[in-house]
């Protein structure tokens, strides 16, 4: 918990820096010295009563003062910290002002308190392997007899297997501080489930690479992945399970208890104080949001792949614009719904594969059984459905809801209902209540797609879509182009909405962003009625993919061929060019039929120029 003590810098102007404010504040006036902000800051700023320094400033000043982050962008802060030399400070977390209405366990609180150790520091432990078979048998020589402390297997307990006690699976929970667990088996998911019914969260999954160094093994641990696959994320993982069966277009409700709990377990990867020149790793990567790679894998029967051997699905349409482009730095392999960067990005980066799939709609599931479905229409009827502008933990944004609700309601009309979509970062915060609160006194029905992490996200975003028979939004975004891809007209109000960006690097976006918002306003607008236009499917055709859907096994292909590339760059991503380059070359001389077609997959997802450009470079990969 946020330790007392000194007078503190409450780094964030903003909603959650005045509910830390008010939290500090409440039995000690002086507990809070003043505020800090990149872009509120500056001489003679004020809030809550106190000034606002900037950024510049704050690094003057901050060692005489604890210094607690108060905004929900952490990783771009905490990034600036780290290179101004700020590695002291804490970050507040809100879940504490709601003790009181929301009870849970001291086991719950423990789980939340920084680590003792670094994340890495299993690295120096003795092993032991969950598994006395086959594959156990394979990790134990990459180990080391000297490395390797013990065997685990219920099955085998009390026993030896290479010279090792095997020891029963029960004791665990008491020595997984001591030791590092490698779980070596075939059925991963069920021997997880197994653990942590029995209290060990702290374990690994053992890959066995052809031609693998002890290095290779432990690829999670040197490229960022560990925070997916070890103990920092098990309770997220806990949480997201339970979340993806919530039917939060029938109780929207239970957002909020989830909101506070779901927070609470995502931010704790982050709140250990960084160590000095130890990178902070984003815990959520592009494949472990919204559901998109989930409903595609199901889709291509390719459920047993990682998300981190698939390419990245991009779901936005202006990060394509950042400059520092972290994706595609990062992966060089990504799925799209069209080409419509493809020329840019190669421009910038002839090794990466870019697969277009189409709308993605078209591979997700809904949420609800055909005869729900029909029931929920049933009870709708005729349905205006309305999908506000959002935040986002980088972007709040603030508009006339008074108006916006008026609009709503003269729109209402010609509709049996409405249906009012909230995201998740905005309901019951603050952000969308004065809206959500007069629709429902309207009679509207509110639903929400859940969260960002959560698998259903998008199975709840396209049952509700379907479900209605027009969208009324005040925002371009890719609510627009999902309902334009399952035909359901949009009408969009021109209202006069102001983005806060949080951190400086997401002005880049934000610029683009306003430049092409004005593009779709203009064709958007003229349409009076709630239909589809062919201008609408002009703009639209080259940013969603309309006419294109691939067929189950041409996706399965594609999750084939990135796996190949994955494997081939030692599944590390400081070699994914050298795997990409690999792939290419072996598969230029490839026999089998099946390598054939994933050699032109491979030629179409690459520059049009890329023979020439790996014959430049191909005595480095043979």
């Amino acid at each position: 918990m946020i330790k007392i003590g000194k007078a503190k810098i409450l780094y964030g102007a903003g909603i959650m820096g005045k509910q830390a404010f008010e939290y500090y504040t409440k039995n000690d006036s002086s507990a809070v010295y003043c505020f800090a902000d990149t872009f509120k800051g500056g001489e003679g700023k004020e809030y809550c009563g106190l000034s606002v320094v900037s950024f510049k400033k704050f690094l003057e000043i901050h060692e005489g003062y604890e210094v607690v982050i108060c905004i929900w962008d952490l990783f771009g802060i905490v990034r600036e910290f780290e290179k101004n030399g700020v590695y002291d400070f804490e970050i507040f977390s809100d879940d504490i002002i709601r003790r009181e209405k929301f009870p849970w366990s001291n086991a719950f609180y423990d789980s939340l308190k920084p680590l003792d150790k670094p994340p890495n520091s299993h690295k120096n432990q003795k092993k032991i392997l969950y598994g006395a078979g086959i594959i156990g048998k394979q990790a134990f020589p990459l180990y080391g007899n000297d490395q390797v402390h013990a065997f685990s297997d219920k099955n085998k307990a009390g026993s030896e297997y290479l010279g090792k006690t095997v020891l029963h699976p029960s004791i665990l929970s008491k020595l997984q501080e001591e030791y590092d667990i490698i779980v070596c088996v075939k059925n991963y998911d069920a021997v997880a489930e197994y653990l942590r019914s029995k209290g060990v969260f702290r374990f690994r999954k053992f890959l066995l690479l052809s031609k693998s160094r002890k290095e290779e093994i432990d690829f999670a641990l040197s490229d960022g992945l560990e925070n997916f696959l070890n103990e920092n994320t098990t309770a997220d993982v806990k949480i997201i399970n339970e979340l993806k069966n919530i039917d939060f277009l029938e109780n929207p409700e239970l957002i909020i208890d989830y909101y506070f709990k779901y927070f609470a377990f995502s931010r704790k990867g982050i709140t250990v104080k960084p160590i000095k020149n130890r990178a902070i790793t984003r815990l959520i990567e592009e494949n472990k949001v919204y559901g998109y790679l989930n409903e595609m894998l199901i889709y291509a029967d390719r459920c047993g792949m990682f998300w981190y051997e698939a390419p990245s699905v991009f779901h936005g349409l202006y990060e394509y614009y950042n400059e520092r482009r972290p994706v595609t730095v990062k992966w060089n392999s990504l799925i799209e719904p069209t080409d419509m960067t493809r020329k840019y990005i190669h421009e910038n980066y002839k090794d990466c594969l870019i697969f277009v799939v189409g709308a993605y709609l078209n591979y997700v599931r809904s949420f609800y059984s055909e005869n729900d479905f029909l029931a929920a229409k049933g009870k709708l009827g005729r349905n205006l459905t309305v999908f506000p502008i959002h935040t986002i933990p980088s972007f709040t944004a603030d508009y006339d809801m008074k108006e916006f609700a008026s609009i709503i309601l003269k729109e209402a009309k010609n509709f049996d209902s409405v249906t009012i979509c909230v995201y998740f970062h905005d309901y019951g915060c603050g952000n969308c209540n004065s809206l959500v609160n007069s629709m429902k006194s309207a009679g509207a029905k509110i639903v929400s797609t859940g969260f960002h992490t959560d698998p259903s996200f998008v199975r709840r975003l396209k049952t509700i879509i379907l479900l209605s028979d027009a969208i009324l939004t005040n925002s371009v975004g890719s609510h627009i182009n999902h309902a334009l891809s399952l035909n359901k007209p949009v009408k969009l109000i021109n209202q006069r909405i102001k983005a806060h960006s949080i951190t400086e690097g997401n002005n880049e976006n934000k610029k683009f962003y306003e430049k092409y918002d004005l593009k779709e306003k203009t064709v958007l607008l003229k349409n009076k009625d709630y239909c589809i236009t062919e201008e609408q499917r002009q703009i639209y055709e080259p940013i969603t993919g309309f006419s294109i859907k691939k067929s189950p096994e041409e996706m399965a292909s594609i999750f084939d061929l990135s796996k190949l590339v994955i494997q081939n760059a030692a599944y590390s991503r400081k070699n994914y060019i050298h795997g990409i380059r690999r792939t290419y070359i072996e598969l230029q001389t490839a026999k089998s039929s099946e390598e054939k077609l994933l050699f032109k997959l491979m030629e179409k997802a690459l520059p049009k120029d890329y023979s020439e450009h790996i014959r430049r470079n191909s005595h480095k990969y043979v």
